[in-house]
């Protein structure tokens, strides 16, 4: 969508827009693994752009969710938005069960190498019936199950990834129970908040926060995936 908006914008003329998307094109081309996400996300932390920063240290989380590097900046940008004390249970980021540690590269070798060793002890007790042999098969079975349950996480965050788009706010603004600004506002939103996208009609796009609160804000406040156009990040 940036390629189709930079191809616009040269069209049309427009220079001003065509400096802002070229930007944005080029952060999106260099967000390619969680290194550069975390480097784009140093950046936009020095330039006190958090919601922003979020979104590279998520984005690069989900390249690595080994890397502690990025799970401790995005604890510290996540500790720069002001939720507020009346609205902080609601709007809490969601946290995940699964231990980012097991995804790093040397688990993977261990899992391998003890799947190989349960295998041959399992093999042995087949051949003399001796119990150790079955107890040592046994131990090695939850490490040579890692690798497999590291595979099943990733599909499963990718599933509910596909299902609810993760998002970040990134202007304050007011959550309403429909798509207009005319429907009643349901709580006030910082910038940096965490949701998920649930359905979309127009420019308005219907979310949900680990809590379960759900409502509608306004697509042009909202920073999706990758794939789609960061907002300016000039506050209004």
């Amino acid at each position: 969508m940036t390629a189709i908006a930079l191809m616009y914008a040269l069209a049309v003329g427009q220079t001003a827009d065509v400096s802002r998307e070229v930007e944005r094109f080029l952060e999106i081309l260099r967000a390619e693994d969680a290194e550069s996400c975390g480097v784009m996300a140093a950046a936009k932390i020095q330039e006190g752009y958090y919601p922003q920063a979020i979104y590279y240290l998520k984005a690069g989380h989900a390249f690595d969710p080994s890397d502690t590097r990025l799970v401790r900046g995005l604890a510290l940008a996540r500790a720069e938005v002001n939720y507020g004390e009346g609205n902080r249970l609601q709007l809490q980021p969601e946290t995940e069960w699964y231990p980012g540690s097991l995804f790093a590269p040397f688990i993977f070798v261990t899992g391998f190498l003890a799947f190989a060793l349960m295998c041959a002890a399992f093999t042995r007790w087949l051949m003399i019936r001796q119990k150790c042999w079955l107890l040592i098969a046994a131990c090695l079975a939850p490490v040579a199950e890692i690798p497999a349950s590291n595979e099943l996480v990733r599909w499963s965050r990718s599933v509910r990834d596909a299902d609810a788009t993760p998002m970040v706010v990134v202007h304050d603004v007011d959550l309403r129970s429909g798509n207009a600004l005319e429907y009643p506002v349901r709580i006030p939103i910082p910038k940096g908040a965490e949701c998920r996208r649930i359905n979309h009609r127009g420019e308005w796009v219907q979310v949900e926060f680990a809590s379960g609160l759900a409502g509608w804000l306004q697509n042009n406040v909202l920073m999706m995936t990758r794939e789609v156009n960061p907002p300016d990040p000039t506050p209004f």
